[in-house]
């Protein structure tokens, strides 16, 4: 994350520093992804034959399915922006080395803890080969598909590592097309090229996904193509970031606006919300798998709702005391500190509330078995205490400790100490680098004749 300049939201420093409200954005959108599954969990949403048992409410809930939006946006805009920074001002990109090892250490030791206890207290009659346990580590869940329990959500996780993977590829690509422009707005102009098309092909990809001759939710669902958009426009952003960065006295037009107008920008995202909750050509408070109309509105919300909840959050001097007060209040910045442990492990939560696993006996089932077992209220409660509390564990024996230790793997070297300068003699001028016995010490010359400081 960009560290804020005061009074600012996010005003370039390093990008290793938390920024609160961006904090606490993921605090609350992995809230929304917890509340999304708990009330289809719990029968508040319907479900083809299985209607709501609140309309208004299960419309309401419906809205929050845009809650992955951000995270996906925000990888984009944060990990390519130093990319986008190194080809406009024509330097060497970030080491891929030291990239790769922070994603790692990012991404996996938090998501392999919640792996182990899915496959041996949950899903142990299930073992059947080495393979079934590999699957998982080596992130193949996608595409070699096989149901574990209390793994649900993490299709995103072979999502985000093999962007992670694919960036550089990108970047060198999008390096390339930038630097055969002369001025600076050509370098820009022909770096969002590569974002252009990932956004326009993701659209065919979710028709073909929902065109109906697949069936509900195939595994082609979960690869990343699927998220093409919102990754491209979130690299968007950082080469219009990037280059505000650079060229800090030409305040890009889209940043003019947001700056101008932070709170629009959420008024924007409510209205997008609205219509996600009653998404046309969808039914209104189920969580069908829908077809290719309603999937295609569906993702231009999603597409939208990203940047219109981020852009107020990483534009310098897009001050808003509204988004302030909700986002960088301690319960809320504490929420997204650990936001990645609520995000892993809250179906892994709802699997041990229902005893439903090997640990407990019995072969697990699908969690659409239980539907209506608890109200939303009292599922919801008991979800996100327990997952605050699993994800408070993971990030202090696991997260933070193998994070520190990657900082310490990637840390750059200390320069090495400059041994120290003769004095020169009493009464003698330097010339460039000669000193000149007899003179009076003055500003060092560039050229003889001329006195520059």
């Amino acid at each position: 994350m960009v560290a804020p300049a005061a009074g600012t939201s996010a005003a370039p420093s390093t990008e290793k520093q938390r920024v609160p409200r961006l904090e606490g954005i993921r605090g609350i959108c992995a809230l929304g992804v917890v509340i999304t599954h708990t009330a289809f969990i719990s029968g508040l949403v319907g479900s083809y034959d299985s209607p709501p048992t609140n309309m208004f409410a299960a419309a309401l809930m419906s809205g929050f399915t845009v809650s992955l939006s951000p995270f996906f946006v925000l990888s984009g805009l944060l990990l390519y922006r130093p990319f986008a920074r190194a080809s406009l001002s024509d330097k060497p990109g970030p080491p891929l080395g030291k990239f790769f090892t922070r994603r790692v250490f990012r991404l996996l030791p938090a998501y392999y803890a919640l792996t182990l206890v899915c496959l041996f207290a949950l899903n142990l009659g299930a073992v059947d080969s080495v393979w079934y346990v590999l699957r998982p580590l080596v992130l193949m869940q996608n595409y070699d598909a096989v149901w574990m329990a209390g793994m649900d959500p993490t299709w995103s996780v072979p999502t985000e590592m093999q962007f992670y993977l694919v960036l550089p590829l990108l970047a060198w690509v999008m390096g390339k097309l930038g630097r055969t422009g002369k001025t600076m707005d050509q370098r820009v102009r022909r770096m969002m090229i590569v974002p252009a098309i990932m956004l326009v092909l993701n659209f065919p990809w979710i028709i073909y996904l929902h065109w109906g001759h697949l069936g509900p939710y195939p595994k082609e669902y979960f690869w990343p193509f699927a998220q093409l958009g919102v990754f491209a426009i979130g690299m968007a952003m950082a080469v219009i970031s990037a280059r505000a960065q650079l060229e800090p006295d030409r305040v890009p037009a889209l940043h003019r606006v947001v700056a101008a107008h932070p709170n629009a920008f959420w008024l924007v995202a409510l209205a997008l919300f609205v219509v996600n909750c009653f998404s046309p050509f969808a039914r209104i408070g189920y969580f069908d798998f829908p077809y290719a109309a309603a999937a295609v509105v569906q993702l231009t919300t999603f597409l939208l709702w990203g940047p219109a909840v981020v852009l107020p959050l990483s534009v310098p001097g897009a001050a808003s005391k509204f988004q302030d007060a909700v986002l960088t209040n301690p319960p809320v910045r504490y929420l997204g500190r650990v936001s990645y442990g609520i995000y892993l492990w809250h179906f892994a939560v709802i699997y041990f509330w229902f005893q439903n696993g090997s640990m407990f006996g019995n072969d697990p089932v699908g969690v659409t078995e239980f539907r209506g077992r608890n109200s939303f209220l009292e599922l919801i409660t008991v979800v996100v205490l327990a997952c605050v509390i699993m994800a408070t564990i993971s990030y202090f024996l696991v997260e933070r400790p193998l994070q520190n230790l990657s900082d310490r793997f990637t840390r750059p070297a200390p320069p090495a100490p400059k041994p120290p300068a003769s004095e020169p003699a009493a009464g003698a001028k330097t010339v460039g680098s000669v000193v000149v016995p007899g003179s009076v010490p003055g500003p060092v010359s560039a050229t003889p004749g001329s006195q520059r400081e």
